[in-house]
């Protein structure tokens, strides 16, 4: 499958050998190489988790894409999206969730439908020595 690449703007920056401690509060959309320990908070900002990067703690925001290494809870209004690099430990809550080929996932997945706001959870199991 040919990965498309999307052109987003970036309003913050994040790189490789920064680590930030706290709760982060943003607009618009963000790009971590590095690394975060602490709640990340957005209306409908839009997170992206370079493939070096690891963020500890839970998101609340509008989009969540995952390359690199994630561990807490996900609360997405929009969409998450964990690519074939991507790791994620901790539950998801969001309308759409995708996981490609390659990624792992543990935890619990709750898609909320907006129109008819039903539920599904899907529970995987965890391959032994996966993280």
């Amino acid at each position: 499958m040919k990965q498309k690449k999307v052109n987003v703007p970036m309003n913050t920056f994040i790189g490789e050998g920064f680590k930030f401690e706290g709760e982060l509060t943003f607009d618009g959309t963000i790009r971590v190489d590095g690394e975060i320990n602490g709640r990340v908070k957005s209306t409908n900002g839009e997170i992206v988790v370079g493939e070096k990067a690891v963020v500890e703690g839970d998101l609340e925001v509008g989009k969540v894409v995952v390359a690199g290494t994630l561990r807490g809870m996900i609360q997405a209004s929009t969409c998450v999206e964990i690519q074939k690099s991507g790791r994620v430990e901790g539950d998801i809550v969001a309308p759409v969730v995708t996981i490609e080929s390659g990624a792992l996932f543990h935890g619990n997945c709750s898609m909320k439908n907006k129109e008819s706001k039903s539920e599904k959870t899907v529970e995987l199991p965890l391959k032994k020595n996966a993280l």
